[in-house]
């Protein structure tokens, strides 16, 4: 055999995933975990399931993970979906799946698998397919067409909440009658028989969607890194966190109706400063003099570049008028040496004020600011601009680089670097899955986090704030496999035209809640009769009696616990029998299968002649079935919320606190 035959003969048989892990500079379990929960939902043939991942945390790593990992399985085709913005394929496209050589297979775009002559689009012959695609009802017809001979496939739908769910899931547009909306109907053809994942940072549309027929209790939930700062770091549940730990720059606007001018002007000043101290304290910078700005050795090592968004309106119209006022600053420090004067006399005054900045290197960073002055770039980022130009917006070039806009700014870009964003945008109304993802600032960033300005108007803070609140209420009940969605009056978790109403009913005013069955023993019952344990004691026992965290979660546990500290606290009711636990056998006007579930329709609640204290914390009520020996814990607690849930294959579970109607209105 001659060595071009050797060549041609020779097989790489080392598994691509574990090839391409090795190399994954970071925490590798993170990864892995979440890979090896694929892997089973697969072997399982679970045909749809979500990956819920925070913003910005690396899931565009774990994709290309999980890709090889299915080529390994022995998957033929991968189709990795996008929004339909081309700045964001093209960054994942060019920057990451174009240059990844551990697939051994050459992605492509869309277009790239069309102009493949028909005869060669297959796999008999052993040929793998990795396509990188925009849910685009165009293109997606053009793949489904040209995809039709490649049967084991599996779709990675990035961004999954966003125009893969139906939209007329209700059958209320007339135009559409009862079929589903085009681009839920185009990515369903493309999955065929295959698998599809949804990967997303706002899961809970998917949910109350039903996306194509995802079960909820399958969802991953990927892990993040040491050095991430997200929702806990940005929205900790106390906010007076961010204030005690100087974990970053809040500046909150009290009436954004009368916030100036020199609000964005002192922003952008803030941002010059800290882009410039961040160098000046860099290793290797001992030697830079401030006075002599022009001589080549006055900085040494690489200038690093940072970004700031600006934000104040999704009109476009503010967009430029906001680039205006930066670009005057621009002008005057480029320009005659008064103007020139005046704006580094007004940054200096800010540094004095900086009490996360370092006096004594004001005279540097002045210097640092005027050596960087021809180093300004700033953008539009919106739907007129160019591809190329929104995508060189995402990637610093520029020591001092400002972006304005909103195009894709909710839709998974990542920008390098984000110093500062000044994000004046509002609604009366906010909805949870896209002011979660306007978290841009989200990342690891812990390198630089505290030194991060957020200038943001009250209102906007608290409504944002509670976004992130309800979202994670809604995690913790996810990993107990029941979530729930909360509404409030400014705060909406998703758009109620993408609720399945067959499925998914909406509570009012009810904090009920109905946890997993467990198996109930005498001892369990004889646990709740102590006289010498209080109900916290009682119920902490009871929950480490279980491996499964489901029969009483930790977030309500913990809760209760907190709140027991305070010198007002009103007591847990734990609510018993006279002869022991209540029997759902015992209730009246019961269906079989609800004494089979512990449950009710018109919920198991206590009344108000039940309670032992009227005004408790909390009541919680043990239930038994005395025959099937299967218990189940009822917990109210003395608030009032509005909550979406889907009832869909929960039946073990969960069930709802009251079937009441879904209500349109």
């Amino acid at each position: 055999m001659d060595y071009i035959d050797q060549i041609l003969s020779s097989k790489d048989d080392n598994s691509r995933y574990e090839t391409r892990l090795k190399l994954y500079p970071h925490d590798k379990s993170i990864i892995d975990d979440a890979v090896k929960e694929v892997e089973e939902r697969i072997k399982n043939q679970k045909k749809s399931f979500v990956i819920y991942g925070e913003p910005q945390c690396g899931k565009t790593e774990l994709m290309i993970h999980i890709c090889c990992k299915l080529f390994d399985l022995g998957i033929d085709m991968i189709v990795v979906l996008m929004h339909d913005i081309k700045a964001l394929q093209m960054q994942n496209f060019n920057n990451r799946f174009a240059k990844e050589e551990h697939f051994r297979v050459k992605a492509m775009t869309e277009n790239d698998f069309a102009d493949i002559e028909d005869k060669d689009r297959h796999s008999k012959n052993g040929e793998k397919w990795l396509i990188v695609g925009r849910k685009n009802g165009s293109l997606l017809q053009k793949l489904i067409d040209n995809s039709r001979r490649i049967k084991n496939r599996v779709i990675i739908d990035d961004e999954a909440d966003f125009a893969t769910p139906n939209r007329n899931v209700q059958g209320t547009d007339k135009k559409l009658g009862d079929k589903a909306s085009p681009i839920n109907d185009y990515v369903k053809k493309l999955v065929g028989d295959g698998f599809w994942i949804g990967v997303t940072a706002t899961p809970a549309k998917l949910d109350v969607n039903n996306t194509l027929g995802n079960e909820f209790q399958d969802s991953i939930i990927y892990r993040t890194g040491k050095d991430y700062t997200g929702q806990d770091y940005f929205f900790p549940k106390e906010p007076k966190k961010i204030k005690e730990e100087e974990r970053y720059i809040l500046r909150v606007i009290d009436d954004v109706e009368k916030a100036s001018d020199k609000e964005l002007i002192n922003a952008v000043y803030r941002f010059l400063i800290r882009a410039s101290y961040l160098n000046i304290v860099k290793d290797g910078n001992e030697n830079y003099d401030p006075f002599h700005p022009t001589d080549p050795v006055e900085f040494e090592g690489k200038v690093d570049k940072y970004s700031m968004i600006i934000h104040s309106a999704v009109n476009m119209y503010i967009h430029e008028e906001d680039r205006k006022k930066v670009a005057n600053i621009e002008a005057n420090l480029r320009g005659d040496t008064e103007n020139a004067r005046k704006v580094l006399k007004e940054i200096e005054l800010l540094i004095k004020k900086d009490k996360k900045i370092d006096i004594n290197l004001t005279n540097k960073i002045l210097a640092f600011i005027w050596k960087e002055r021809n180093q300004i770039k700033l953008y539009l980022f919106n739907s007129k601009k160019s591809i190329d130009q929104n995508i060189e917006a995402l990637e610093p070039k520029f020591t001092f680089t400002f972006i304005f806009g909103a195009h894709c700014l909710s839709r998974g870009v990542t920008f390098e670097n984000l110093l500062s964003m000044f994000f004046l945008r509002g609604a009366k109304i906010f909805q949870q899955g896209t002011y979660i993802q306007l978290a841009r600032h989200f990342g690891y960033r812990k390198a630089f986090a505290k030194l991060f300005e957020l200038v943001v108007p009250k209102e906007n803070w608290e409504k944002w704030y509670k976004c992130f609140l309800n979202h994670d209420v809604m995690l913790e009940m996810l990993k107990n496999g029941t979530p729930i969605h909360l509404v409030e009056p400014k705060v909406k978790p998703f758009d109620t035209r993408s609720i399945d109403t067959k499925t998914v009913i909406l509570s009012k005013g009810n904090t009920s809640f109905e946890f997993s069955i467990f198996n109930f023993s005498k001892n369990i019952e004889e646990l709740f009769f102590k006289n010498d344990l209080d109900p916290i004691q009682k119920m902490q026992i009871f929950k480490n009696m279980f491996d499964d965290d489901r029969v009483f979660p930790s977030p309500i546990l913990d809760k209760i616990i907190e709140a027991s500290k305070a010198t007002n606290f009103r007591g847990v009711d734990l609510i018993l029998g006279k002869n022991g636990l209540r029997d759902i056998n015992n209730q009246k006007a019961t269906t079989e299968e609800e004494k089979r579930l512990i449950t009710r329709n018109r919920g198991l609640a206590p009344g108000s002649n039940e309670k032992n204290i009227s005004n408790a914390f909390c009541w919680i009520v043990p239930y038994k079935n005395s025959i099937t020996k299967k218990g189940r814990i009822i917990y109210v607690e003395d608030q009032k919320l509005d909550f979406y849930e889907n009832t869909l294959n929960r039946s073990e579970l969960v069930s709802p606190s009251t079937l009441k109607e879904f209500n349109k209105s």
